[in-house]
């Protein structure tokens, strides 16, 4: 008997949908099982859509060294929040509930967003992880938000907005003026405060860029390009929380130390794009997981491929399996 796989709405959350890998019976039969969580950018069932189709072929591989997996919906807005928080305690205790593994703890697997919420679980929930596997992690969502992404600032890519509702950042329509070569922002409506300092100004959905200080009510500085310049009616976002508490995104300071109690790694591109390879390398220096490169050239705008990488050669796949065997006591 081989795995199989079943798509279903409604198993963990209703009106949500999720993937379920049934295993292939094995002996000695799992303890654990695995929770899988897909990233941003795409509604409910990011693992089996047409822009990650390694993830699925990793899960079913994986599923028929005898591992039963999940993957519950992330959706493109929960950005390692409480709900994805509350989705991963689901789908522990369903595996629990439906397999003959454990209901309190999982191994986690995860990609980009999903790598970033997976390590962000553990770090919370380290009593109930047993090892975490993270692709390309988002490991620093504060980057996102504030447009600091691998490359620096680029038009089209732009998590502001979904990052900020996700974390009870609030914005204020503002009008800016720029000059090409200076870091300077004025505005006469802004009426900028001290707590406007690491918030966001987002363009209309384009590009976003981090508030580094406060002048006055009427000037700030930012990370702009050096060749911005003009008028531009903006979106100003509160910053967002920090520490190392479950209602703030900081997952350097949340996995602190975790290694000692959760097994993990971190693999990433040195030529992403998107996610700095800096901010997984802090993430493993702060956790003590190891921080992986799996390739020199890879980057983000093809995230199957370091997935296929980590699935069929590089990371050979059957390092990950023997990885997941050895956590598995």
């Amino acid at each position: 008997m081989s795995y199989s796989v079943s798509l279903t709405v409604g198993r963990l959350q209703s009106g949500e949908q999720d993937l379920l890998w049934t295993p292939r019976p094995v002996t000695p039969a799992k303890k654990y099982g695995i929770v899988m969580w897909h990233g941003a950018g795409t509604e409910d069932m990011g693992v089996a859509s047409p822009g990650w189709p390694d993830l699925a072929r990793m899960a079913s591989r994986l599923a028929n060294e005898g591992w039963p997996i999940i993957s519950p919906c992330q959706g493109i807005d929960h950005f390692a929040n409480s709900t994805a928080m509350s989705r991963i305690d689901s789908a522990i205790s369903y595996l629990g509930s439906n397999f003959n593994v454990s209901a309190t703890k999982a191994h986690l697997l995860g990609v980009s967003m999903g790598g970033g919420t997976v390590a962000r679980y553990a770090g919370l929930n380290r009593n109930k992880v047993q090892s975490v596997n993270a692709l390309i992690p988002m490991a620093n969502i504060y980057s996102l938000f504030k447009g600091e992404l691998a490359a620096g600032p680029q038009s089209g890519i732009d998590l502001t907005p979904g990052v900020g509702a996700a974390w009870g950042s609030t914005s204020r329509s503002i009008t800016i003026n720029v000059t090409s070569g200076s870091s300077t922002v004025t505005s006469a409506n802004a009426n900028f405060t001290s707590a406007d300092v690491n918030g966001a100004i987002d363009f209309s959905g384009n590009t976003s860029f981090g508030i580094q200080g406060v002048i006055n009510s009427t000037t700030a500085t930012a990370n702009f390009p050096l060749g911005l310049s003009g008028t531009y009616s903006v979106q100003l976002w509160s910053p967002l929380p920090t520490g190392n508490t479950a209602t703030s995104p900081d997952i350097s300071a949340i996995c602190s130390g975790a290694s000692s109690q959760v097994p993990g790694r971190l693999f990433y591109a040195g030529n992403d794009t998107l996610i700095k390879p800096s901010d997984v390398t802090a993430l493993g220096a702060s956790s003590g997981w190891p921080a992986i490169q799996v390739s020199a050239s890879g980057g983000h705008a093809n995230p199957t491929a370091l997935a296929w990488r980590t699935y069929n050669n590089g990371i050979e796949f059957q390092n990950l399996v023997d990885f997941l065997n050895n956590s598995e006591n």
